[in-house]
């Protein structure tokens, strides 16, 4: 993350980073690097401390804000697992129905 104000040090000050979503503040070494600023959310979860989409629904988004950024797997297709960035295709000759967490 690129931060507009690294100013970080012993006394606990916050740096401004530009994430994927926009603008956000963090607390100096929380995520333990010298400016304070985080790693974006991979895919599969959303919001600074990248909760997983649960299962049924998945997220390609790279640094999602929010819990709408989880879309419900579409018919014929599925999701058992949390925090997944694609749903699996049903086999052949079988399908699901929208949101699904098992075939």
């Amino acid at each position: 993350a690129d931060c507009q104000y690294p100013g970080c040090n012993d006394q606990g000050y916050t740096a401004y980073c530009l994430m994927p979503y926009g603008w956000d503040i963090f607390f100096c070494g929380s995520f333990g690097n010298d400016w304070g600023c985080p790693d974006p959310c991979p895919a599969g979860t959303y919001s600074s401390s990248c909760t997983s989409c649960p299962a049924g629904k998945y997220s390609a988004a790279v640094g999602a804000s929010s819990s709408s950024a989880c879309t419900s797997c579409e018919v014929g297709a599925y999701n058992s697992a949390m925090g997944v960035g694609q749903c699996t295709p049903c086999p052949a000759g079988t399908s699901s129905a929208s949101g699904s967490d098992a075939l």
